[in-house]
């Protein structure tokens, strides 16, 4: 089973811990340390709406999940000049959970003294993968290609500093609710992220990572000739706008360059941004879940301190949203009938995990279906 997370108040010295009901080991390892405020996590959340769903489920004519839809479209801002904003939703199956990379969890789990290994560390990990994937995998990408590398292995669930989205609301609803643990509790909240993807791709975002001073820096990496032409600082902002934002071939081996620079280079180049970004080859997962990722610059940094600042550029005033954090309260039947719904909708975990391991997590779904009232 999943690790469970607790914050829990202590009283005389003392804690009480509840186990939920399908704990069925005689032994748990237990850690404790000291709660620490999250400074980094409440400067986001200046950013960040939130909206709480608790179920009041009274038309006969409405399903679960089309109440949680009409709600949701009901608090969050849909149009902007008059064209239609794209969201990009993650499902989390506990609203306490941080946006955070498996790359992030598995340096808090193996921590190092000196974040400047952080570069050294995914680089190594990269290598290991590159040096053995193609015994495992029927097609590898080309060398080079780090972005598409880093593709591959979120796909296979290794650490990585991409953070999977998905363009469906739908899909990630079904991540939110599929492994939520109610722990003796009828009663749990899971969230759902929601991030207006224009966030990522305005000229403002652009205009503060290529300035005159790092410039000179950037032109020295290899872009096969493309950038030397320019004489304009304005030019190489819209060039690396366009390849950024847009998946190609072309693009794929620019963002490779860009965002993974050589460590010598790294410090003079990189700032603490996050990229809404998507392989131009995208594996049989990407396809079915609808997904892109997130990609924080600075690895040096949390994820989390990449998009503080992308939102700083974005929103000085901090009078738009661009980001809404929907919790959902549900109680064990209602995640049951919303289960249910997802499943006639052709989204379970046969169809959103490929081969064998999607058939294997159905049949507790299954289960789960068929039980349902």
């Amino acid at each position: 089973m999943n690790a469970i997370r607790y914050i829990l108040n202590v009283k005389n010295n003392k804690i009480t811990i509840n186990l939920p009901d399908d704990f069925d080991s005689d032994k748990a390892e237990v850690i404790i340390l000291p709660y620490q405020e999250d400074e980094i996590e409440n400067d986001l959340k200046k950013y960040i709406e939130e909206i709480t769903i608790t179920y009041e489920y009274k038309n006969i004519n409405e399903t679960f999940i089309d109440y949680i839809n009409r709600v949701k479209n009901e608090k969050i801002q849909e149009e902007e000049e008059n064209k239609k904003i794209i969201y990009i939703y993650r499902g989390h199956s506990d609203k306490d959970w941080k946006l955070e990379t498996s790359f992030e969890r598995a340096i808090v789990k193996y921590p190092i003294s000196n974040n400047e290994n952080y570069f050294t560390i995914e680089k190594k990990i990269i290598r290991e993968f590159k040096r053995k994937a193609h015994n495992l995998v029927p097609k590898t990408p080309e060398d080079q290609n780090n972005f598409e590398w880093l593709s591959l292995m979120r796909h296979y669930l290794a650490p990585s500093r991409l953070l999977d989205f998905n363009y469906s609301f739908y899909i990630a609803l079904f991540f939110a609710i599929e492994h939520m643990q109610y722990n003796n509790k009828n009663k749990q909240s899971c969230a759902i992220y929601a991030i207006n993807n224009k966030l990522f791709d305005k000229a403002e975002i652009f205009n503060e990572i290529i300035t005159k001073k790092n410039i000179r820096h950037i032109k020295k990496l290899d872009f096969d000739n493309k950038i030397h032409r320019y004489s304009k600082i304005n030019k190489y902002r819209d060039f690396f706008m366009e390849n950024i934002t847009e998946a190609s071939i072309t693009s794929d081996n620019i963002i490779s360059k860009f965002i993974f620079p050589p460590k010598e280079k790294y410090d003079n180049i990189v700032k603490p941004i996050v990229f809404n970004i998507s392989p131009y080859n995208l594996n049989e997962r990407i396809t079915i879940q609808q997904g892109t990722f997130l990609c924080p610059w600075d690895i040096k940094k949390t994820f989390r301190e990449n998009l503080i600042n992308t939102l700083k550029i974005m929103d000085k005033k901090k009078e738009k949203k661009y980001i809404y954090k929907i919790i959902i309260e549900l109680t064990k039947d209602e995640r049951k009938g919303i289960i249910h719904e997802l499943h006639r909708m052709n989204i379970n975990s046969t169809t959103l995990y490929p081969g064998i391991e999607g058939f294997a997590k159905s049949l507790g779904t299954k289960m789960e279906v068929a039980s349902h009232k």
